[in-house]
């Protein structure tokens, strides 16, 4: 029923390995994407395949994923993720006919939650934003009849780090996706991690053109979220260049 597809790097293959080991007992197809190769191939293990991609890029990694999974869904994982509820997955599964299932993540360095789950608004796109890549189980079918695909020119491994899955999710609403909220954790993911301070985040390089890029796929939601956002990155205490940049990546497009 499903496809696990866990997407790492050249330099982090061994930690991915040891992740698809740790899946084997769930009986369901495991792919790795490696980008960063030095040439394309592929290496058929005996639980697993290994895709060797040339360049970097997640969401490149995430299309290929997608391409190559022959399950009716695929769960998109990294490769520092560790399942905590599979079973729970495939009953939701099993039992609704939606397109898109979100699940809930939690730490797996600390207690409690990956981020506030609390926090749910009543307007899907802006519920949207807040969705991490690995809380996502896709149909196929879905994605493939709608030819929705991850934009290869954001995310991880681009000039615009963030925000591939958002810009995903909201041409899946916008194609009439349905979805459905698992309001449970079904993974658990590092919560400690660096450069997670308000202003270490803003400044990052890409950072602000990336909700630039995310606010121009929300039609009139747009404008009042870049001035949302333009509130933090000030509030932050980077300056208002990245508010400038932000809203330069914005109508110029």
């Amino acid at each position: 029923m499903l496809t696990l597809a866990i997407s790492t790097t050249i330099s982090r293959i061994e930690i991915a390995k040891e992740l698809a080991k740790s899946l084997v007992s769930l009986n369901n197809e495991i792919l790795l994407i490696v980008q960063g190769a030095i040439e394309t191939q592929v290496i058929k293990c005996k639980d697993y395949e290994i895709f060797f991609l040339q360049g970097y890029g997640l969401s490149k990694s995430r299309n290929f994923a997608i391409n190559k999974a022959s399950m009716p869904y695929i769960w998109l994982l990294d490769d520092d993720v560790s399942m905590v509820n599979t079973q729970l997955v495939e009953d939701v599964l099993a039992n609704n006919n939606n397109d898109i299932f979100i699940g809930q993540i939690f730490c797996s360095d600390k207690k409690g939650y990956y981020k506030d789950y609390e926090r749910k608004n009543n307007i899907l796109k802006l519920s949207l934003l807040r969705v991490s890549s690995i809380e996502l189980v896709i149909k196929k079918e879905f994605i493939k009849e709608n030819n929705i695909f991850f934009d290869e020119s954001i995310g991880l491994g681009t000039c615009f780090p963030s925000g591939e899955e958002n810009v995903f999710l909201l041409d899946c609403l916008n194609r009439g996706a349905n979805y459905y909220w698992i309001n449970q954790p079904i993974i658990s993911h590092p919560c400690l991690l660096p450069n997670k301070s308000p202003i270490e985040y803003w400044s990052k390089r890409g950072i602000v053109e990336s909700k630039a890029i995310v606010a121009s796929n929300l039609g009139v939601l747009g404008i009042p979220i870049l001035a949302l956002w333009s509130f933090k990155i000030l509030k932050s205490g980077v300056g208002v260049k990245f508010v400038w940049l932000m809203l330069l990546k914005y109508f110029r497009g």
